[in-house]
């Protein structure tokens, strides 16, 4: 599924959340779910899976993805 706007990032809680985002995959095998967002790729590591399935299910994405996982999970900036 692929999301289309873009808007802005800002820091909460030296975890990155977002406005809106690009698209989202998930990696089953290593629980890595990538996010595109702002013109940046993060990854968020250790997402169990009905994680990444509440957010692909939730009307909200945005509000599940920046209380849900950028609060939880560790990420890194992918170049």
């Amino acid at each position: 599924m692929c999301l289309n706007q873009i808007n802005k990032s800002i820091r909460r809680d030296n975890k990155m959340a977002i406005e809106s985002f690009e698209f989202v995959s998930y990696n089953v095998v290593s629980k890595t779910l990538r996010v595109k967002f702002d013109e940046k790729v993060r990854d968020y590591l250790n997402v169990p899976s009905h994680i990444y399935s509440g957010l692909m299910l939730n009307n909200h994405k945005k509000d599940f993805f920046n209380e849900v996982i950028a609060t939880r999970f560790e990420s890194k900036a992918i170049a």
